[in-house]
């Protein structure tokens, strides 16, 4: 699932994925991992999960070094666990720290699309 993750990252639609997969996996939807339920969660997202699972199997060794990398990065971040994010060296943990990492954000120039 972290592979597909990276995969769909580097497709420009991580954020998407992440989003309709947790959703999947949490919220209800019982035998998530049967059937089509990923399939549809990653088309939903914009993904073909066919594909993901290609690329996913084709470049398994990269995708460990990328993982192992964020993995790294997580930890020098100072951080242990979900949600973390980390803007120029500032950690913001936790769901209810994400509209302070918003803000943050809005204060160095992200502007929306």
């Amino acid at each position: 699932m972290t592979r597909l993750g990276v995969v769909a990252e580097e497709s420009g639609r991580g954020i998407q994925f992440a989003d309709r997969v947790s959703t999947l996996i949490w919220g209800g939807t019982q035998n998530w991992h049967e059937g089509d339920h990923l399939a549809r969660a990653a088309a939903d997202a914009g993904l073909d999960l066919e594909d993901l699972d290609a690329r996913a199997l084709k470049d398994a060794d990269r995708l460990e070094e990328v993982i192992s990398k964020n993995e790294e990065d997580h930890s020098a971040a100072g951080h242990w666990g979900v949600p973390t994010c980390a803007f120029r060296g500032e950690p913001f943990f936790g769901q209810d720290r994400l509209d302070v990492l918003m803000w943050r954000l809005k204060e160095n120039g992200l502007e929306e699309r």
